[in-house]
């Protein structure tokens, strides 16, 4: 039985539904749920998000708003400064959240249990967005896999993915009607005398400024900027240039527009994936990928959905085992960077650090606008524009363009792709990234070159999908 006497905080993060949600589900069992949201562009540090992604993630707050009857607490800020200052201006039990692998993510995530269990706050963690955990699917000496038919054959001989949650049957939501105008914590305080290290200047300034009056000594540890509840249009993630406004006509937003999107594609897309999936001018992809990265659908409901489709089908099992594959790649990419933080940054292979990439702006740029002059390549960069994504094939050629013909440093392209990506993520766009370039786990080899005249001729054939995107050559023969 709920008591609406005991209130627990669950913290949206990269999970923004309320079916198959574990941790919104634990809480609206705990009692009344305080459901918030936190902009920390802080905690992201040199990956956060982009343009394309902040655009996305304006109208899947809105629609997770609306979801919520009006009830999601809006903030700004660094996390932990703002989840201790609702703890301290409501009657809090507990914080639950779903986990995040990114490296900072994870650190922080850490940081913020051992404050809450320090104040006696209970502080559940769960897995929202992986069919596995990182540490799950391991080598026998629980070293990480980095090839990935070794990985996939493990993950599918590990625990089933777990069966899918329903909504919660009662959710009593309560708003933060308090915190409007607290001071912000200063969580990087790195000139207090006795401060040691960043660990003791992030608990010093949480711990004093929540205990203390603003006053004497204390005052001085005060920053000026102000913690408070927003609305989402103040977090300000719309550029005030609309360049979005031909993507906005593409896409539907929103946990029942990714549920729609996924039986569209099982009812239409699916029959012929395998051998369809490479050509970018048939219809054979899900567009799922933004949807699953903001956690508006889930890869268990992917799992679960499709395996219920393709089952007893003899002509969909082929291709939904090929679907799901992919899926278990995305799987594949959170575990390389889950066991190798560095992976955004750093060759994985260190001999690439020798490598003797060219430092052209003029090729760089041309290759970002899609004015390279290879038709395929030109036509990906901008769908990349004019979308907010690119077929996976295409996505493939372009960056092998890039590092292999170019000789432009990964990194670069990695950079681009993160701003102008609706499904801009970090573990898949660098794990991804660094296979192309051939410094990276399992990677295609240096030498191979996605040759784009050969490929556009293998996989466009007609010139359907160049010919959308290049409208200047539309007149010449294929």
């Amino acid at each position: 039985m709920l008591s609406v006497n005991k209130t627990t905080i669950f913290w949206f993060r990269q999970d923004l539904r309320l079916s198959d949600n574990p941790g919104l589900l634990a809480a609206a069992s705990h009692g009344a749920v305080m459901p918030i949201y936190i902009l920390d562009d802080e905690a992201a540090a040199t990956f956060k998000m982009g343009a394309a992604s902040r655009w996305w993630l304006h109208h899947s707050l809105k629609k997770l708003n609306e979801s919520l009857n009006d009830k999601l607490n809006v903030y700004e800020g660094n996390s932990e400064d703002v989840i201790l200052n609702i703890i301290k201006n409501n009657k809090v039990d507990a914080v639950y959240w779903n986990r995040c692998y990114e490296p900072l993510r994870i650190k922080e995530d850490t940081f913020l249990k051992t404050l809450l269990q320090n104040k006696n706050i209970e502080c559940k963690t769960f897995n929202a967005s992986l069919l596995w955990e990182p540490w799950e699917v391991v080598k026998s000496d629980h070293s990480a896999y980095k090839v990935f038919t070794p990985f996939y054959r493990q993950a599918l001989k590990t625990a089933a993915p777990r069966n899918l949650l329903p909504v919660p049957k009662k959710l009593v939501l309560l708003e933060d009607k308090n915190n409007t105008t607290k001071i912000r914590l200063l969580s990087k305080l790195a000139d207090a005398d006795e401060v040691q290290g960043v660990d003791g200047a992030q608990e010093l300034s949480v711990q004093k400024l929540l205990d203390a009056p603003s006053t004497g000594a204390t005052s001085q540890l005060a920053a000026s900027v102000e913690v408070r509840k927003k609305s989402i249009q103040e977090l300000n993630l719309l550029p005030s240039n609309p360049w979005y406004t031909p993507i906005e006509k593409q896409w539907e937003i929103g946990e029942k527009a990714a549920q729609k999107k996924l039986i569209d594609f099982l009812n239409h897309g699916l029959l012929n994936y395998t051998e369809n999936r490479d050509y970018p001018d048939k219809t054979n992809f899900s567009k799922l990928s933004p949807h699953l990265h903001f956690g508006e659908i889930s890869p268990h409901q992917i799992w679960h959905t499709t395996q219920k489709k393709a089952i007893g089908i003899s002509n969909l099992k082929k291709d939904g085992d090929h679907f799901l594959r992919a899926l278990v790649w995305r799987e594949f990419s959170y575990s390389m960077l889950y066991h190798f933080p560095d992976l955004p940054s750093k060759n994985f292979k260190a001999k690439f650090d020798h490598f003797p990439w060219q430092h052209n702006d003029l090729f760089l740029k041309a290759w970002q606008k899609g004015q390279t002059g290879y038709p395929l390549v030109d036509a990906g960069m901008r769908e990349l524009w004019q979308t907010g994504t690119m077929h996976n094939r295409v996505r493939m050629i372009a960056a092998s363009f890039l590092v292999k013909n170019l000789l432009i440093d990964w990194r670069h392209g990695e950079a681009w792709f993160w701003d102008c990506l609706l499904d801009a993520d970090l573990a898949s766009n660098s794990f991804n990234w660094q296979w192309v370039a051939g410094s990276g786990a399992d990677a295609s080899p240096y030498f191979r070159i996605f040759n784009p005249t050969t490929q556009g001729e293998r996989f466009d054939k007609e010139g359907h999908y160049t010919r959308r995107f290049v409208p200047e050559i539309s007149q010449l023969p294929n």
